[in-house]
């Protein structure tokens, strides 16, 4: 879980929520407004996260102190989740992984001799071009 900030306000909206999956590596964003506090969070984590995967493990957090609040502690002990609190600041701490992230080699146009996983692998390298841009 992490936060992408300083974004331009769309419909009183200015900053997302980033929860990912690291098995699935699938994606909840859900768009916040300035100033939240712990509550709001939570809210939103158990609107979007909770209602789809039900209580989870554990889950990796930086240390920002919107994560170490006293709620965050006793909501995650109530639910039975273990908390992670990484070491460093952002996507330096390895969150997605759990360690070094992995190197993925490019698609080319054409390796597989498959249609259908052609054009999804395709699509795939489009979308993490533009993810990378954005």
């Amino acid at each position: 879980m992490d936060f992408v900030e300083v974004l331009l306000v769309s419909k009183g909206k200015d900053i997302i929520l980033v929860v990912v999956d690291r098995l699935t590596k699938y994606g909840h964003f859900v768009a916040l407004s300035h100033p939240f506090m712990a509550v709001t969070i939570a809210q939103e984590y158990l609107t979007h996260v909770y209602k789809l995967y039900g209580a989870l493990k554990s889950i990796i957090l930086d240390r920002g102190k919107i994560f170490l609040s006293t709620f965050w502690h006793e909501l995650f002990r109530r639910l039975k989740t273990r908390l992670k609190l990484s070491i460093d600041y952002h996507f330096e701490t390895n969150v997605l992984y759990g360690q070094a992230p992995l190197i993925h080699l490019p698609y080319l146009v054409g390796m597989s001799s498959i249609a259908t996983l052609d054009r999804s692998l395709q699509h795939q390298q489009m979308l993490k071009f533009h993810f990378q841009r954005a």
